[in-house]
């Protein structure tokens, strides 16, 4: 029996050849022959490193390298080669293994590229129709030898022609097959013809129905706040007060002012028996009395209010307490809210991409972040007609409904996501509707 350590080296080597070109010719999936090229094929070749470039309109685009399980397409040296190959890529027609100069190869003045091997072969891989289906760059320290290039050219021919077949590879329909895709496709036409509803999500948040806003009578500064949030509070509880130190002196001024208009009157009034003159200033004393009067009743209404009570039973809805104590107010300004539990909404913000055809009545169902297994069933009962913006600079429309059955299980403040239901439409129509949105906005038609 022949001894392999004294066999030829040159039936070795092509023995080797005839072993990968019957894995490449094996590999059914592109990864699996992407790999085979540049890591399998080092047995004939003899490589050190690989790159293996697809062609791609009139470029080429770095695939596969040998020991890479995955290409970085960003990095310098995968841009680097793909320029390579578009510079060195050969006339149509000519097929032939090259091996490029340094000259030729150009490599940057870079840390990565002073350790690529610094001699290259260049395998063109044709197709059957005579296209170049990519490049099969090899590397390797030591020269690379005539004989290295004979035995690469019918190897690139290989390399390439299972290229071309993996890539327009056709499946394979038999009648049976054409068959069952046709019934496929009737049954996919006939259930795009399933009536479904038409639904929408969009956060929710349980608030009060028609809660009392509680408003600073006048301008002045919060001097106490008397209650907790979320406290229940009946009807005539105090609220907060204001600082009154300043309405008291009003108050006591405007008194002190009519002292002094009265008294002035009662005076004109007993000189008129001895002054007949003084009859003529009595009618302007008389006024100014009136006047002094409106001014004392006023200042001491605004003293009285300087404490808020509750207008009604209910429970009080603000901030942080604390953050109110000091704090200057303006007339109008809303202080808080007091709310009934027992009468609650739903207000749902509907974003604009999400609006459906919807009517008042039409079904909602909530669903609480705090209980999503539990939804609550609710009826819409005001339709938004005007998009306004919400936190986060969205733009969306402002539903309520009303809750059907008991809420006294509900929290106030709580949120959650409400599917707001409309119409009835065509399970194809249901799946499409957004998408079709987005590609007639994209190509605005």
């Amino acid at each position: 029996m022949t001894d392999p350590a004294g066999a030829d080296p040159r039936l070795l080597r092509l023995s080797a050849a005839l072993l990968v070109e019957q894995a490449v010719r094996s590999r059914s999936r592109p990864a699996e022959l992407m790999r085979e090229l540049v890591d399998g094929t080092a047995r004939v070749h003899g490589h050190e490193i690989a790159f293996l470039c697809l062609r791609r309109g009139a470029g080429y685009r770095l695939s596969a390298a040998s020991s890479v399980a995955q290409i970085d397409r960003t990095g310098p040296l995968a841009r680097w080669v793909e320029a390579l190959a578009r510079r060195l890529q050969p006339p149509r027609g000519d097929m032939a293994v090259r091996l490029p100069s340094d000259a030729e190869i150009a490599r940057p003045d870079a840390d990565w590229a002073g350790g690529l091997p610094s001699c290259w072969m260049w395998l063109p891989l044709p197709a059957p129709n005579g296209a170049v289906e990519g490049v099969l760059v090899l590397t390797r320290r030591s020269p690379w030898q005539d004989a290295d290039r004979l035995l690469a050219e019918p190897l690139a021919g290989c390399y390439g022609h299972a290229l071309w077949a993996i890539r327009n590879r056709l499946p394979d329909f038999p009648r049976a097959g054409r068959r069952h895709a046709l019934a496929a496709a009737a049954a996919v036409a006939l259930l795009a013809l399933i009536p479904v509803r038409l639904d929408t999500l969009a956060p929710a948040e349980v608030a009060a129905a028609d809660p009392i806003p509680i408003t600073a009578p006048f301008d002045g500064i919060v001097a106490d706040v008397a209650v907790q949030p979320y406290q229940a509070v009946l009807e005539g509880d105090a609220l907060l007060s204001f600082d009154a130190r300043e309405l008291a002196m009003k108050r006591d001024v405007a008194a002190k002012t009519l002292d002094v208009a009265e008294a002035e009157l009662a005076s004109l009034r007993n000189q008129a028996f001895m002054d007949p003159d003084s009859k003529n200033k009595i009618l302007a004393a008389e006024q100014r009395v009136a006047v002094e009067r409106e001014t004392l009743a006023y200042a001491e209404d605004r003293f009285r209010r300087h404490r808020l009570t509750a207008p009604e039973a209910g429970v009080v809805l603000f901030d942080d307490r604390l953050s109110w104590k000091g704090r200057p107010v303006s007339t109008g300004q809303s202080l808080m809210t007091v709310a009934h539990p027992d009468r609650l909404e739903l207000r749902i913000d509907v974003p604009v991409a999400g609006l459906i055809p919807s009517h008042a009545g039409a079904d909602v169902r909530l669903f609480l972040d705090m209980d999503p297994s539990q939804p609550v069933s609710a009826r819409l009962s005001r339709l938004g007609y005007e998009a306004r913006p919400i936190p986060g600079g969205a733009l969306a429309y402002r539903f309520v409904a009303a809750f059907e059955g008991d809420v006294r299980a509900l929290q106030l403040g709580a949120r959650g996501t409400a599917k707001v239901y409309g119409d009835s439409v065509s399970l194809g129509y249901y799946l499409l509707r957004r998408p079709w949105a987005a590609v007639r906005q994209f190509l605005g038609v």
